[in-house]
């Protein structure tokens, strides 16, 4: 077909899945948002979506009506991507297409002018396509040449715009993150280097099972890691030090009715929440053999069972360590 309608696709339905859960605002929610069949990438030269009609046609065919048919949703120029005002949160937000997702809350803007300019900077920086199905996964893996993930090169987009981030906020946040990254990934490489390769969650953790988990603990709790804290007032202003703790799950000393694993769930409002480090909540894993690692060097039996608060999500454990019947 030539002409002004070569450049205008059919929809295929039959590829698209519903939109279930809430929408995703951190890259890593990208990755799980919708499990979709691979999609060819589209032409650079004829985008998927060359008519704001057939966007809005393919935003209700993916769940996302509410956004179809918001009068603000505007395509960019090269309509890869697209801009709308949220009506709650009075911003603006940048879609993928393809995927009917948000971009992510770090790209959230105040104005339209903001966004479309944001926008336009992330498609001429960032090689990825847009609108095919499955972009939700191909954005979380996606790197830069600096290792950079999608959040983090964003972030430094605005950065480097002071139309974009008027107040340097989005650069001292892209800085941290980056920090946080790095730190991940050094522990990541640490624990697979002493075969700790299985990311689990506590509740996944079953008596045998050779754990390791990154903590940052409290002097208030110094009883529970003893060593750590020698020389530090305990009594003082509270010190927060990073350790390593790695043991062997163990039955919990009391059955605890319709639970498989050994960790005890701890509820924000339970009388074990006014636990220094857990008052948002978290589990209480009985360990044994149970270990504290300093980044120092030191190290020293750590006291059971190990607190892990609710933002400690990453637990690794040694593939093929569980007792077996």
């Amino acid at each position: 077909m030539r002409g002004p309608l070569a450049c205008i696709p059919a929809l295929h339905r039959s590829t698209l899945m519903p939109l279930t859960g809430e929408l995703p605002t951190t890259v890593q929610q990208l990755a799980h948002a919708r499990e979709r069949p691979p999609s060819a990438s589209p032409s650079p030269v004829c985008p998927r979506f060359a008519t704001l009609t057939a966007l809005r046609h393919h935003l209700k065919a993916v769940g996302a009506e509410d956004w179809a048919d918001n009068r603000t949703l505007t395509q960019t120029h090269s309509r890869r991507l697209a801009v709308l005002r949220h009506p709650e949160f009075e911003s603006w937000w940048i879609i993928i297409p393809g995927a009917g997702l948000q971009l992510g809350s770090f790209a959230q803007c105040r104005t339209r002018k903001q966004a479309l300019a944001l926008a336009a900077a992330v498609e001429a920086a960032i090689d990825l396509p847009w609108d095919v199905d499955d972009i939700g996964p191909r954005a979380a893996a996606w790197r830069s040449p600096a290792g950079e993930d999608l959040a983090v090169a964003v972030m430094g987009l605005r950065a480097g715009d002071p139309g974009l981030d008027h107040d340097g906020l989005y650069g001292t946040m892209a800085t941290d993150l980056a920090a946080r990254q790095a730190t991940a990934a050094a522990q990541r490489a640490r624990d697979a280097a002493d075969g700790y390769t299985d990311e689990v969650t506590p509740p996944d953790i079953k008596p045998g099972d050779e754990i390791t988990i990154r903590l940052t603990v409290s002097s208030r709790s110094a009883g529970l890691f003893p060593g750590l804290f020698d020389g530090i007032d305990i009594d003082g202003p509270p010190v927060q030090t990073p350790v390593t703790v790695r043991g062997r799950g163990t039955a919990p000393s009391h059955h605890v009715p319709y639970q498989e694993g050994t960790a005890q769930a701890v509820l924000p409002n339970s009388y074990l929440a006014s636990v220094p480090g857990m008052q948002n909540g978290g589990f209480l894993l009985p360990l044994t053999g149970a270990r504290w690692y300093a980044d120092d060097g030191r190290s020293g039996s750590a006291v059971g069972p190990v607190r892990i608060p609710a933002y400690a999500a990453t637990v690794r454990r040694r593939p093929d360590t569980r007792e077996r019947a």
